[in-house]
């Protein structure tokens, strides 16, 4: 049986989004964290249009360890039985 992959978003550029959009058509879920909420709120219902919930989108900030820790502990309550990834831009 395959393993159930739930997938963490520490940031949004175009690479992650992407990476997300082919992700969610293969059946991902996801938790959203990025610093600019208009692009994480609509990155989150684009995934979830369609999917029943498939994406949540969390304020914060990527760089900061309680959020991110926060958004680790979020995706596990969303997402019990599925093994978290994290996805997160290329640092510079």
């Amino acid at each position: 049986m395959p393993m159930e992959l739930s997938y963490v978003v520490l940031g949004l550029t175009p690479a992650t989004a992407a990476a997300c959009r082919t992700l969610a058509n293969q059946g991902g879920c996801f938790t959203i964290m990025a610093t600019d909420q208009d692009e994480g709120h609509r990155l989150t219902l684009e995934l979830n249009t369609g999917s029943r919930g498939r994406a949540v989108f969390i304020p914060g900030d990527p760089q900061n360890v309680a959020d991110r820790t926060y958004a680790m502990e979020e995706n596990a309550r969303c997402w019990p039985d599925q093994t978290a990834l994290i996805l997160s831009p290329a640092s510079p």
